[in-house]
């Protein structure tokens, strides 16, 4: 319990606001969804013929474990955009082309990427943040479908498939509630830092956030101490949080020595089915080296606090206050 307002202090360090908190993020969303809404009304001058659509937030911004970026560039932004049309009625590649030709012009870099379309946003010739704009029509039963599928693709490469962006906002934000639901926030941006610091942005040799969310969802839980009969306020310990998840996450590595976490909403697909063998081996290696480090600092935090600093610093990295 003594290390913890150091955990604090680190989550203040990393966290990334939501959009309603965060200003400028906030100005860079809506300059893209300004110059798609007119490029769609350019493409579509018919208003009886124009379809229709919606934007929504998704992603870590909108359920709020968003860290920063740790070399403070490209920070991810995931935008929905849902258009109201029966989606086996068209080309998903089709569809995902109206919003690429309604945006590519507004920067220099705007790429058709198989699940979505990505608006570069540059400074000092290095990219600075970027949007992703997630396509959606809807099944038969209302339900969303995200259009997949690059502008060259051939048939058998372009699908609409099943996804709930907003279902698993919701399924996230209702997991906890109050305080619990504070600390299972950090934990998830504490874990989401460990990765930035420890993989390669590049390739599937790190594990994706969502993936290290997924697992919180399934194995975290609250750490805090409080009693019947005390009126001391309830103390939360990260620390003992963190450790106890990342031993969950060992423990549910299989034979053979892989770990597999699905997707709590649809498609629930598993989120580390893209990492080879020896990528999962690395992976589980550094996620035993962080819950060394974990017992390490706990060990010695009550006793010698700078020294349990200094084994958090070497996995959490070095905004980690010391």
């Amino acid at each position: 319990m003594a290390i913890q307002p150091k955990f604090r202090q680190f989550d203040e360090a990393i966290k990334l606001r939501r959009f309603d908190e965060n200003a400028e993020l906030r100005e860079k969303r809506d300059r893209v969804l300004k110059r798609l809404r007119e490029g769609i009304e350019r493409r579509f001058p018919d208003r009886s013929t124009r379809p229709k659509f919606e934007t929504f937030n998704q992603g870590s911004y909108e359920m709020g474990t968003g860290v920063k970026p740790v070399n403070g560039r490209d920070y991810d932004i995931d935008v929905g955009v849902r258009f109201d049309i029966e989606a086996n009625q068209y080309d998903p590649v089709v569809v995902k082309r109206w919003v690429h030709e309604a945006v590519k012009e507004h920067t220099s870099d705007v790429q058709f990427r198989r699940p979505c379309i990505t608006v570069f946003y540059k400074c000092a010739g290095e990219t600075a943040y970027h949007v992703d704009l997630a396509v959606y029509g809807k099944d038969f039963w209302g339900s969303d479908m995200l259009a997949v599928g690059k502008e060259h693709s051939s048939a058998d490469q372009r699908k609409w498939e099943s996804s709930k962006p907003t279902e698993l906002t919701k399924l996230i934000g209702d997991q906890y509630s109050g305080e619990d639901a504070d600390q299972f926030r950090r934990v998830i941006r504490y874990l989401k830092r460990w990765k930035d610091v420890n993989f390669s942005a590049e390739g599937n040799a790190a594990p994706r956030g969502i993936a290290l969310t997924a697992c919180a969802y399934h194995w975290f839980e609250p750490s805090k101490t409080s009693s019947f009969w005390s009126s001391e306020p309830v103390q939360y310990n990260d620390l003992d949080a963190m450790t106890r998840l990342v031993k969950q996450t060992l423990a549910w590595f299989l034979w053979g020595g892989r770990l597999s976490v699905t997707l709590p909403v649809s498609p629930g697909n598993n989120l580390f089915e893209k990492m080879t063998d020896q990528q999962m081996a690395e992976f589980k290696g550094k996620l035993e080296r962080l819950h060394d480090a974990l017992i390490a600092a706990a060990n010695c935090a009550s006793t010698n606090e700078a020294k349990a600093c200094r084994h958090l610093i070497g996995v959490l990295g070095s905004d980690f206050p010391a």
